[in-house]
């Protein structure tokens, strides 16, 4: 009986600890009530569907992320193929999103997530603004000046933040990154040393 007690106990704790492995997303979609979600995961350069979930009438939804600790996941929402809302979640947080069919949203409940909104804010901005420059080669050099040292200053003041990894990848083209400086291997190199240090067993941080 003593040793059935204590299989038991095991299992329990066990439980807990899986259980605990995770991160809670919640959130509302603003225009898509009882429409489906993709939730995606970045699986270090491509996407992988974790599942779909379903909004209420309200265009509300709840998911939880298997996060380990030490290991924060990049985790996306889709709404058909629009990107919706990116999240960078560690262990036991609960994040919660606010997001419209168009690709703004905000995030409340996770400081990298709330980070990553801003990035690709930001990045859109940048995007948008390059686009309407088209054909006046002078602007468009200084706009990609501009937001390359922003870039450069913000990778610089967050090298133990994961949020640099999508920043150092930015690309205004298939052919064309926003990091295509011979210095910038130099910041590569920092950072990822700087980042092994906070997460050696992210995988992110490994490839």
């Amino acid at each position: 009986m003593r040793n059935c007690n204590i299989l038991l106990c095991a299992l329990a704790v066990l439980a807990v600890s899986a259980c605990a492995d995770k991160a809670r997303i919640s959130g509302t979609v603003a225009g898509v009530p009882e429409k489906n979600i993709i939730v995606k995961q970045l699986d270090v350069n491509v996407y992988s569907i974790l599942d779909t979930v379903k909004t209420d009438a309200k265009g509300a939804f709840k998911y939880n992320v298997k996060v380990k600790k030490g290991q924060p996941e990049f985790v996306y929402l889709f709404y058909g193929n629009t990107r919706i809302a990116g999240l960078l979640l560690e262990k036991g947080e609960k994040a919660v999103v606010t997001a419209d069919t168009l690709g703004n949203y905000s995030v409340t409940g996770s400081d990298g997530s709330a980070k990553l909104a801003e990035i690709e804010k930001s990045y859109n901005s940048f995007m948008k603004e390059i686009v309407s420059e088209s054909g006046d080669n002078a602007a468009m050099v200084k706009t990609y000046v501009d937001y390359y040292r922003k870039c450069v200053k913000y990778v610089l003041a967050n090298q133990h933040s994961l949020t640099v990894i999508p920043v150092l990848y930015q690309r205004m083209s298939d052919v064309s990154p926003v990091f295509s400086q011979p210095t910038d291997a130099i910041l590569f190199k920092n950072t990822a040393d700087t980042l092994k240090t906070v997460y050696p067993d992210s995988r992110y941080v490994k490839a």
